[in-house]
């Protein structure tokens, strides 16, 4: 939410080796991507939170979100929507 998405993409990547399967970094790494304007590492996040939640809905997502600044929550699922996630 800070806009510092190299250093937010290295931590994600690191913890993600620990916990593959953990859903709000995937997430949140499709759009660390999607804002770095790489698309095909975004999709695959995107890919992979379908994977690990097959009902997954931006519309459920942006309802149970914990970001309050409704700007940021829009700049959010932008980019999640630009992954490819509906």
């Amino acid at each position: 939410m800070a806009g510092r998405y190299e250093e937010a993409r290295t931590f994600l990547q690191r913890s993600l080796s620990y916990f593959p399967k953990w859903l709000p970094h995937h997430l949140t790494l499709a759009v660390v991507y999607s804002e770095l304007g790489q698309m095909p590492e975004a999709q695959k996040e995107a890919a992979e939170v379908l994977r690990l939640n097959l009902n997954f809905s931006l519309e459920v997502h942006k309802q149970r979100s914990p970001i309050k600044d409704q700007a940021v929550l829009e700049r959010h699922i932008a980019a999640l929507r630009k992954a490819g996630l509906k």
